[in-house]
């Protein structure tokens, strides 16, 4: 299946053979469940946002290793009508950024890997545990809103990760020697533990 439009909408994704290539995509509204078991997915420079379902029953997402996603999206800008409530049942891959818009994303006890920056526009991210390994090359922003908190966070792969905002985390691994850990000034970090190889440390 290739798709060459640039916005589309689905009520739920499920792959278990073939390709799914969104091609020219750029944004994919998910109303539904994601669930892959097989097949392959290309998704090119799209955008998936999940909207809707409750928060007693969350919308989930499933991948196969391999297969990331571009872009992903926790809820709408119009927040009041259009949250989403969206739990992971397996790691999944994102090479570019995740944005929380509105809702809650529940990652599970799993290690969900980011390329890009993480935006934090008001969405609930609290786990109890679970990692969001940070790998991609490029340089990055981190953001949380003031009622979130991460569980472990890993930099693996950016040359520098820039904090925007106070953070709150279990553990905070910086594991790329060399990676520049920028603090914005004025916010306050809380870290139960830290290990932080050899990197550069900036306020």
């Amino acid at each position: 299946f290739n798709r060459q439009s640039t916005t589309t909408t689905a009520w739920g994704v499920k792959l278990m053979r073939g390709r799914l290539n969104f091609g020219g995509l750029s944004h994919f509204t998910l109303v539904g469940s994601w669930s892959q078991t097989g097949g392959q997915f290309l998704a090119g420079n799209s955008t998936v946002a999940t909207i809707g379902y409750f928060e007693d029953n969350p919308l989930t997402l499933s991948a196969l290793p391999g297969n990331p996603f571009a872009n992903l999206r926790i809820g709408a800008a119009n927040r009041d009508f259009y949250p989403a409530y969206v739990r992971a049942l397996t790691p999944l891959e994102i090479g570019g950024k995740l944005i929380l818009f509105s809702g809650t994303f529940d990652p599970g006890v799993f290690t969900h890997t980011v390329g890009g920056n993480w935006e934090d526009m008001g969405a609930s991210f609290s786990p109890a545990s679970g990692t969001i390994r940070f790998a991609g090359s490029q340089p990055i922003q981190i953001g949380l809103s003031s009622w979130s908190r991460f569980n472990n966070i890993e930099i693996a792969g950016p040359s520098t990760a820039t904090f925007m905002t106070g953070i709150t985390a279990s553990s905070l691994t910086a594991s790329r020697s060399g990676t520049a850990l920028v603090f914005a000034s004025g916010s306050t970090y809380t870290f139960t533990s830290m290990s932080l190889g050899s990197p550069a440390l900036y306020d």
